[in-house]
């Protein structure tokens, strides 16, 4: 992201793995039995982390390859205490209106319609200069001075 920049949308996808009955057609004894399912999902967390991760890399490349026209798309891997698979991840759309730049001017324009709202702030300012600024706040002219967003990585990624 510091060298793309924002992206348009974040996602989370889960794999309700004891209950997905595809992957367990894959399983060594495979079984329609619950209690027998989490066994052997927990003996073959190689085969359900596979699947999951083919899973996924359809759905990037149909959903947000096909139907979507995407810039880039960045998303890795984690796993829950009892082990099961999950992903979390950014995409940048081709026609992203901007979304991240709109969402900073909104929130540096709520944090100086709070200054507004403070007397302390407002005691050296006349009436007219007070309605004069909410006014630009409200436009979405007026922000509450300069601030950047810092993108920290824990992990390495998987860019596509």
């Amino acid at each position: 992201m510091q060298q793309k920049g924002l992206g348009t949308a974040f996602f989370t996808v889960s794999f309700a793995d004891n209950h997905s009955y595809d992957l367990h057609r894959l399983m060594p004894n495979g079984s329609a039995e619950p209690k027998l399912r989490y066994q052997s999902t927990n003996a073959n967390l190689h085969l359900a982390d596979w699947y999951f991760s083919e899973k996924l890399r359809l759905f990037m490349k149909h959903f947000f390859g096909g139907c979507l026209d995407l810039e880039w798309m960045w998303y890795r891997f984690e796993w829950q205490s009892r082990t099961a698979i999950h992903a979390h991840g950014v995409v940048k759309l081709k026609n992203d209106p901007g979304i991240a730049d709109l969402v900073i001017k909104v929130y540096a324009g709520r944090l100086m319609a709070q200054k507004l709202a403070d007397p302390q702030y407002t005691a050296n300012l006349s009436e007219q200069d007070v309605l004069e600024k909410r006014d630009l706040v409200g436009a979405g002219i007026l922000v509450a001075g300069n601030f950047q967003i810092e993108v920290i990585f824990c992990k390495p990624a998987v860019v596509t």
